[in-house]
C-alpha cells in the first residue's frame, strides 16, 4: 500500500471462535445470568454444554 492510498473502513467478524476462543466469556455470562435467575451451576457444568445441541 502506498502512502497516497486511501484508508478504507473495514469490519471483521469472528464466528464460532475462528480467531478468538471466547467460550470462557460465554460461560461466565451464562453463569451470571443463571445466578440472577436463582440457578447455581458450576463453571465446568456450563462449559460442558457449550456447543452441544439438544
Amino acid at each position: 500500500m502506498s502512502l497516497g492510498s486511501p484508508v478504507r473502513p473495514a469490519m471483521l467478524f469472528d464466528l464460532d471462535g475462528t480467531l478468538v476462543d471466547s467460550v470462557y466469556q460465554h460461560v461466565l455470562a451464562w453463569q451470571e445470568a443463571l445466578e440472577r435467575a436463582g440457578i447455581a451451576l458450576s463453571v465446568w457444568r456450563i462449559h460442558r454444554k457449550i456447543g452441544m445441541s439438544g
